[in-house]
């Protein structure tokens, strides 16, 4: 029921050696205080092992004061929308799908992190990419919590950031909990970022391309 009211608010039908010094003399070198044995040196630490590289994300930061429905085709076009899975595993690789506001769709995915990534580039209708983002804060997207975790943690979670204008940025997390349902308007989110990319692109839709979103 909830796809089906996705797509008819989106209005369709269907990242050396020391040299010596100079000889003082018997006086002096009898006042010289006796040599002590230097310390053993002890042996250097181990290098600590390199740390886990990770993404670097935009500071957050959300004012309710500046919502899609605030600005015009120009800035909505700025506008863009990411949606991803965060694996917990070391290592693991990236699957992501952005949209911008243009219409603009990429899809990336990775294997491993050290792997090189693949993507996919194409093209939704602007109009289509602007309703996107408008069904987003019609179903009340932008009043969700920033976080729902699950104590304890579940090993997975999926991300939904939009980011507007002058670094107003909402995002919200959502912990993996098997046979458990989301928040409606998250779930609203995903279905519309979901719809759109697969109008842009095939390679979006039945797990293809992403195998996680």
């Amino acid at each position: 029921m909830r796809a089906w009211l996705v797509v008819a608010a989106l209005g369709l039908g269907c990242r050396s050696s020391t040299p010596a010094l100079d000889d003082p003399g018997p006086a002096a070198a009898s006042e010289r205080p006796s040599p002590q044995a230097s310390p053993a040196a002890e042996p250097p630490s181990p290098a600590p092992p390199p740390a886990e590289p990770t993404v670097q994300e935009p500071p957050m930061s959300f004012s309710s004061d500046a919502l899609p429905s605030t600005l015009s085709p120009e800035q909505l076009d700025e506008v863009e929308v990411f949606y991803a899975f965060l694996s917990p595993k070391t290592g693991a690789g990236r699957q992501e799908i952005r949209i911008k506001g243009n219409g603009q769709v990429q899809l990336l995915r990775s294997m491993a992190y050290d792997q090189p990534e693949e993507t996919r580039e194409a093209k939704a209708p602007r109009e289509v990419a602007h309703r996107m983002i408008g069904v987003l804060e019609d179903q009340g997207f932008f009043a969700l919590e920033d976080a729902y975790p699950q104590q304890p943690p579940t090993g997975g979670r999926f991300v939904v950031r939009v980011t507007l204008l002058g670094g107003n940025v909402k995002q919200v997390m959502l912990d993996v909990v098997p046979d458990d349902r989301p928040p409606p308007a998250f779930a609203g989110a995903v279905a519309a970022i979901k719809l759109v990319a697969g109008l842009a692109t095939p390679e979006a839709m039945h797990h293809r391309f992403l195998s996680t979103l």
